[in-house]
């Protein structure tokens, strides 16, 4: 299992197991290099941990105040254990960073799993009468023998609605995500799910919020650099790391298709703060070694195009920098969405809000009919892909309609789109990325002061404006996009690498799906390029098949 995830800690590994419990450990190593070794034990606690704890050193002057003695190492994982002993279970909602941990206490002979509160770090378990295993990435649960995977047909379903899959949901039945926010505890009583208390952290202002924010993602033993994209909230991170250093490292990505090329936004932004930057240019060779990348090393689908442009930026930016702030989650905390209006507050139907804000649409009902096979379309279409959300109703209907439109975002398209896409495309690369937007103070600070008429960044706008240029303060929000359709029909490697994929006889997609159907696809694209989405969304099942090789066995989750 360890030799699977080699790419998200090619700095070292380690192991520590007992009869009970077995914990393994990849090092991608931040800070206190040559100490922090993980498992990391302390006492009767050892722990191992996917994770950046941001206020690692305020935790430890606070568990040294209270007589914690040990936390050995200057590393943030050595507060782990000392502040699970101080606060049990409700430790998890003192760690201001992102995070996927196993705690096992051998004591209580209880081993206790926990994810951070958006969702950033991935964690995925698969339980059996006998065997409970968990891993950061799906594929490495393969490594388990007693694990035959077999399809999640809801799985694939929200896939093929949604380009990507629903956390909890997994493409590979009875293997789950841990909920955000959320621990699961096995232990003498059986193995049990439940939410950890997250103390309220709201700072007197957002700027000051923000701005601690940044300071703690830039504590470091390894270089940092910044994704500057050239929208105000990648500028806002690029400034403040400016202003708190003195300096920054940026890196953009653009195309010499002009419709897709953003570049000289970026450009404006690195001259304005006099930035080390970086101009990288994507072409479509590029996005075919990229395509090949996520094809074979996503552990699960994800379709969206522009994580081949998140794939090259880091990739490209892995050769100078160890670790990138960005400005990812901006829009979901200072409502940056066009959807994100005053309105009635939310009426208890979450599938309907879902479908209307998220604005995800890859294959419609009509056709997605066409596409399953007959035998697997009656049990697919009846399914319903937003009955295993895990969104808190009761915190919904206490709330604005904007901010209840947020909550849905964080849980929705936040979750399981974007995260997904920026952990997996940096992970790929052994790049560490950092997400100062989405600290829990700031979250919490925008959400006590945002007001319902608040909409596009006004409390972003007008805490930081200032710092940039008024061009960029006023510039509309523009999604992230790269040109897939022209690089997909234009005759070159990049189309034939797609089109290799789904006119192969033997691909594994037509277990599933109807070859016509598709064969139909690629040839309106030939004619007019207005299907590069659905045959990228192909492409990347293809390639995910290849590599895990699920059986088809009914498996509706």
């Amino acid at each position: 299992m360890s030799d699977l995830l080699v790419h998200r800690g090619p700095d070292g590994q380690g192991f520590w197991a007992n009869q009970r419990v077995g914990l393994g450990h990849r090092r991608l190593a931040m800070l206190d290099l040559a100490g922090s070794k993980q498992p990391f034990s302390d006492g009767g606690i050892q722990v191992a941990a996917n994770a950046e704890i941001y206020n690692h050193q305020h935790l430890r002057t606070q568990l040294q105040a209270r007589g914690h003695v040990a936390c050995s190492g200057a590393g943030d994982v050595a507060v782990l254990a000392p502040l699970y002993r101080e606060f049990g279970l409700d430790f998890a909602g003192h760690l201001v960073g992102m995070f996927a941990l196993a705690l096992w206490d051998s004591e209580a002979e209880t081993l206790v799993l926990a994810r951070d509160r958006f969702g950033i770090k991935p964690l995925y378990y698969y339980q059996d009468s006998h065997f409970l295993v968990f891993a950061s990435e799906l594929s490495a649960l393969l490594a388990f023998p007693h694990l035959k995977p077999s399809l999640n047909l809801r799985a694939l379903d929200q896939y093929c609605r949604f380009k990507t899959v629903l956390d909890p949901e997994t493409m590979l039945h009875g293997v789950r995500q841990l909920s955000p926010g959320s621990l699961l505890l096995a232990g003498p009583k059986g193995v049990t799910l439940q939410p950890y208390t997250k103390p309220s952290h709201v700072a007197p202002s957002v700027a000051e919020a923000l701005r601690t924010s940044v300071e703690q993602c830039l504590v470091s033993d390894q270089p940092l650099g910044v994704f500057l994209s050239g929208g105000i909230d990648s500028s806002v991170v690029a400034a403040l790391v400016v202003e708190l250093t003195g300096s920054a490292t940026t890196f953009s990505v653009g195309f010499k298709e002009g419709l897709w090329d953003e570049s000289a936004f970026s450009q404006q932004v690195a001259q304005h703060l006099r930035t080390r930057h970086h101009p990288l240019l994507m072409t479509s060779q590029h996005g075919v070694e990229a395509a090949q990348a996520l094809s074979q090393g996503l552990d699960q689908p994800l379709a969206d195009e522009s994580a081949l442009a998140c794939y090259f930026l880091a990739q490209q930016a892995r050769q100078h920098v160890k670790g990138v702030l960005t400005g990812d989650g901006g829009d979901e905390v200072f409502a940056g969405y066009p959807w994100h209006r005053p309105g009635p507050s939310f009426a208890g139907q979450i599938a309907p809000v879902v479908a209307t804000i998220t604005g995800w649409n890859l294959f419609d009902s009509r056709q997605r009919t066409l596409l399953y096979r007959p035998e697997l379309a009656a049990q697919i279409l009846d399914l319903d892909p937003f009955s295993q959300l895990a969104l808190d109703t009761n915190a919904l209907r206490a709330s604005s309609g904007l901010q209840a439109s947020l909550l849905i975002d964080r849980g929705t398209s936040l979750l399981s789109y974007l995260l997904v896409k920026t952990d997996r495309t940096s992970m790929l690369n052994s790049l560490e990325v950092r997400l100062p937007m989405l600290n829990q103070p700031l979250v919490d600070t925008v959400d006590h002061w945002m007001q319902d008429d608040w909409v596009d960044k006004v409390l972003l706008r007008q805490a930081f404006g200032h710092l940039l240029p008024e061009a960029v303060v006023k510039r509309p929000k523009k999604g992230f996009g790269v040109p897939l359709g022209v690089w997909m029909w234009q005759p070159g490697p990049f189309r034939d690498l797609i089109y290799s994929h789904l006119k192969d006889p033997q691909a594994l997609l037509w277990d599933t799906f109807e070859p016509k159907f598709v064969d139909q696809l690629l040839c309106e694209h030939e004619r007019v390029p207005r299907h590069g989405h659905l045959l990228w969304a192909l492409f990347i099942l293809e390639g995910w098949l290849q590599r895990i090789r699920p059986s088809f066995v009914d498996s509706a989750g």
